[in-house]
C-alpha cells in the first residue's frame, strides 16, 4: 500500500487567555452578602472566575461582621462547612495560575485548619499544595510556580478562604502549522506562533481520540520524524512555559 501522509489541520494552543497579570478575588461581588449571614451556594462568579460545587453539596459564603466566633476581616469570604465541594476555573475555560490565598480557621470552635488545593492541567497531570494553621485571623499562603497552566483547581477541604490571587498568562500568539513535506518515509513539519514551547503528537486513528507524543517538549519550530504507516495524522501543541 502506498503510504499517505495526512496533516490534521488544527494546531492545539494551550495558552489562550483573557489578559495579562494578576487579579484578586475578594468574594464581595454580586449578589451582596449581608453582614453576619452565611448562605450555602452552588455557584459564584467574580472577575471572570467561576466557583462551583461539582457534587451539588455547595459551599458557604459568609458576610462580614462576625461576633467573634468566626473570622472577620471586614469582607465576605468562603467557609468550608461539611459537607461541601469547591472547584474554580475561569468562566471562559482559559488556563490560569494561582499565586496566593488567605486562610483561617472555620471558627473558634474549630480553631485549627488544613487546606488542600489540587490543580489540574489539560494533559491530566496535577499539582498539589497543602497548608495548615490555627486561629480565626486570616493568614496569607503562597503557591509555587508549578501552580500555572491550570484548567481548574479543586479544594477538597479548607477552613475559611478569602482574597485569592489569580495569575493570568500573557496572551498567546496563534499557533499555525505552516508546512509539511514527505521524503523517504520521513515527514518534516514546520510551525510558528504559540508559546515558544511545543509538543508534537501523532495518531493513526482520529476516531480513537488517542494521541502519542513524538519526542519530548521542544523550543524548535520544526521536526523531522519517521512516517511509515499508511495513514498518519500530526498535530502540534503549544505548552505553558515552565
Amino acid at each position: 500500500m502506498t503510504s499517505r501522509l495526512i496533516l490534521l489541520a488544527v494546531a492545539h494552543v494551550a495558552l489562550c487567555c483573557r489578559g495579562q497579570g494578576t487579579l484578586q478575588v475578594t468574594f464581595d461581588a454580586w449578589p451582596w452578602q449581608p453582614p453576619r449571614t452565611a448562605y450555602t451556594v452552588q455557584d459564584y462568579w467574580e472577575s471572570g472566575m467561576r466557583f462551583w460545587s461539582p457534587t451539588g453539596d455547595g459551599f458557604t459564603r459568609v458576610g462580614s461582621g462576625s461576633t467573634g466566633i468566626r473570622p472577620d476581616n471586614g469582607t465576605s469570604y468562603l467557609a468550608g462547612a461539611f459537607p461541601f465541594s469547591l472547584t474554580f476555573n475561569p468562566s471562559d475555560n482559559s488556563l490560569f495560575g494561582i499565586a496566593s490565598v488567605e486562610l483561617a480557621a472555620y471558627s473558634t470552635g474549630v480553631p485549627d485548619f488544613n487546606a488542600k488545593f489540587v490543580g489540574y492541567r489539560p494533559d491530566g497531570s496535577t499539582v498539589t499544595a497543602d497548608f495548615s494553621g490555627s486561629g480565626i485571623n486570616f493568614q496569607t499562603f503562597y503557591f509555587d510556580s508549578e501552580f500555572s497552566g491550570l484548567s481548574r483547581v479543586e479544594v477538597p477541604y479548607f477552613g475559611s478562604l478569602d482574597n485569592l490571587v489569580v495569575s493570568v498568562p500573557e496572551p498567546s500568539v496563534p499557533l499555525w502549522i505552516t508546512d509539511i513535506t514527505r521524503a523517504n518515509n520521513h515527514a518534516r513539519l514546520t510551525w510558528s506562533g504559540g508559546s515558544g514551547r511545543y509538543q508534537l503528537l501523532r495518531t493513526t486513528n482520529l476516531a480513537s481520540g488517542v494521541w502519542e507524543n513524538v519526542g519530548y517538549p521542544t523550543s524548535e519550530t520544526s521536526a523531522t520524524v519517521a512516517a511509515t504507516n499508511a495513514v498518519e495524522f500530526f498535530r502540534v501543541q503549544s505548552l505553558p512555559q515552565p
